[in-house]
């Protein structure tokens, strides 16, 4: 290499390289991870259907050694691929570099068969909106963020009670009854891969079979002093009622996570649970567009 900074492929500069390419684009972004080992960016890598072939490293030269300052990252599930996240370090930024890696990832996606790509934006970030516009995306729907926190105290006790199951059986039995098309991170495939960590509850009809489910993760956030529910997935059989079956199983979860706040992400805007979560007194925190450019 130069010394002008360089893209390369994850796979020839190896994992340490992504991580700090992730860790430092990532560092002044609200909703931001941080890998403290590649152990950590390997098992996330992993559960987000990513491979080190497909994702891409800024790197700089620094002090006589090379280092990551940006990624762009890659899933490719047969035609569909989704971009995981673009981050460039703030020194880096204004040059073209998030470009250029979305082009190398584009790249990567056609070669691997992918006709369409897809990725979230949010909605005030009008820097990258403006990028991905010259890029030749299009932003295709809306999606919204919701929480619940715990300061609003209790929901209505309703007659049906939480059932515990088995997340990947849910998944595998019920996935198909969203209404809209899912986000990449609530398709199938995402879910079956992070179902070891995850908890799934169910409300049971008279004959004794789901017709909702929520799938979810709970979690401290030590330096806010709360806990998150973070509803991985949510689901109502589209022959039942939504009073009879999402606002129930929204209810029972809360009262049994009642010290937590309810977190909800990338919920369609056209989603018919939309009403449920405002009758509930959930909050839209965020935005976000959902954009698809064809390869």
């Amino acid at each position: 290499m130069s010394t002008t900074p360089q893209i390369a492929l994850a796979s020839a500069v190896g994992l340490t390289r992504l991580r700090e390419g992730f860790n430092r684009g990532f560092t002044d972004y609200p909703y931001g991870a941080r890998f403290a080992t590649d152990g950590e960016m390997a098992r996330f890598l992993e559960r987000s259907g990513m491979a080190l072939d497909d994702c891409a490293v800024l790197m700089a030269r620094e002090q006589g050694t090379w280092r990551g300052v940006g990624v762009a990252l890659l899933a490719v599930d047969g035609e569909e691929a989704w971009c995981g996240g673009l981050a460039v370090a703030p020194p880096h930024r204004g040059q073209g570099w998030g470009s250029r890696l979305m082009a190398a990832i584009e790249g990567r996606a056609a070669a691997r068969g992918a006709s369409r790509l897809r990725l979230e934006v949010l909605v005030w970030n009008e820097a990258a909106r403006r990028m991905y516009r010259r890029l030749g995306y299009t932003e295709w729907r809306e999606l919204l963020i919701w929480e619940r926190p715990a300061r609003q105290g209790a929901l209505p006790a309703p007659y049906e009670k939480l059932q515990p199951a088995d997340p990947a059986e849910v998944i595998r039995r019920y996935h198909g009854w969203h209404d809209l098309p899912p986000v990449w991170q609530r398709r199938a495939a995402y879910l079956l891969r992070n179902a070891p960590l995850m908890e799934a509850r169910v409300i049971l009809a008279r004959d004794g079979l789901p017709v909702a489910y929520a799938l979810y993760r709970r979690y401290p956030v030590a330096e806010e002093r709360r806990t998150v529910v973070n509803i991985l997935d949510l689901a109502v059989d589209p022959a039942a009622s939504l009073l009879d079956a999402g606002r129930p199983i929204l209810q029972a979860l809360q009262l049994t996570h009642r010290d937590a706040d309810l977190l909800l992400v990338n919920e369609p805007a056209d989603s018919r649970l939309n009403r449920i979560l405002v009758a509930l007194n959930f909050l839209v925190t965020d935005r976000q567009h959902e954009l698809v450019k064809e390869l």
